[in-house]
């Protein structure tokens, strides 16, 4: 019997597959995935525009800012959420890897040579498993990258602030 197939047929692995197919582990990515997106398309601050600036700039700003804010504390949120469960998953399958490793390891040790190699064959059948992981990846990469881009964001704000209380100081009105 092909190693693969030895391990498919553990009741620790098919208790995951059970796991996975009842749920567990699983979020939406792909939504959260579409609204970090659709956050980052819809920022007031991407629409600044000069006349903004001198024109409406205390309603504008201040309505920008707490988008912003918004927008950024919901990116944690999903991230939060997103990492919560790959840390869990991980847990699991880091477990489910060492039980496997010494219940099936002379076996193994025919099929493969290296530990690295061992834990290979191991993961292959894991299967969603691996899926679900990379994509709580991605999914987390969109919310620092919309994050720092909230942070960039901030400071660019702040020396808009700073130049027009330098302009206010020298006598200009907005």
């Amino acid at each position: 019997m092909a190693i693969t197939t030895l391990l498919k047929q553990d009741s620790h692995v098919r208790k995951l597959r059970q796991m996975l197919r009842n749920g567990s582990y699983n979020i939406n990515t792909r939504e959260f995935i579409r609204e970090l997106e659709h956050l980052h398309s819809i920022r007031l601050s991407r629409r600044l525009q000069v006349t903004d600036v001198i024109n409406r700039f205390q309603g504008r700003y201040m309505r920008t800012v707490l988008q912003n804010q918004a927008t950024r504390s919901r990116s944690v949120t999903i991230k939060m959420r997103c990492f919560r469960t790959q840390a869990k998953l991980k847990r699991h399958l880091d477990d489910l890897v060492k039980y496997l490793m010494a219940t099936y390891g002379e076996q193994l040790r025919r099929t493969a040579g290296t530990k690295s190699e061992r834990e290979n064959v191991i993961r292959s059948v894991f299967g969603k498993a691996e899926n679900i992981q990379e994509e709580l990846t991605t999914a987390m990469a969109i919310a620092d990258m919309l994050i720092d881009d909230l942070d960039q964001n901030g400071w660019t704000n702040q020396r808009i602030i700073d130049m027009v209380k330098i302009l206010q100081e020298r006598g200009k009105q907005f």
